[in-house]
């Protein structure tokens, strides 16, 4: 027993023939999915890129980073042991060159003692603040640093 159920159904507008309007639309919508498709893959195509230019991009920045980082603890350092010595020239009231002679002598002392050149400026400006003469503040503050 078969049974076959058909319809037959004629659309006019305006006196012309429909469907075959609508078939020519359906054409249209097809080309049109074509080309979103098209157009959808350059894009992921794009995004790709994007995303392996995005990694690199964030890893670069990870190492600029990283690089500033490191460049202001060196420039901290310095800056401290700068104004460290700043400080003790306030005690002490030397020249530029008095001043650059013992900022150099402190330097070699930190070659000699396991201690950061701040801490020693700051050491040398206790020392001198404590009264001891000009001429055993260095000795002063290395026998001082050793047996800290």
């Amino acid at each position: 027993m078969d049974k076959t159920i058909k319809f037959k159904i004629e659309l006019e507008t305006n006196g012309e023939k429909a469907m075959y309007d609508l078939r020519m639309r359906m054409d249209d919508v097809r080309e049109a999915v074509k080309s979103v498709t098209t157009e959808a893959d350059k894009l992921h195509s794009m995004f790709g890129s994007f995303s392996e230019m995005s990694i690199v991009v964030s890893s670069f920045n990870d190492v600029l980073g990283q690089t500033c980082d490191m460049i202001n603890g060196l420039a901290e350092e310095y800056d401290g042991f700068d104004k460290g010595m700043r400080a003790v020239n306030t005690m002490a009231g030397l020249n530029g060159e008095g001043l650059e002679a013992l900022t150099e002598r402190v330097k070699e002392l930190s070659t000699e003692i396991p201690l950061a050149k701040d801490e020693l400026a700051g050491g040398l400006y206790q020392v001198i603040s404590n009264g001891v003469l000009k001429n055993n503040w260095i000795d002063f503050l290395n026998k001082s640093a050793k047996a800290a």
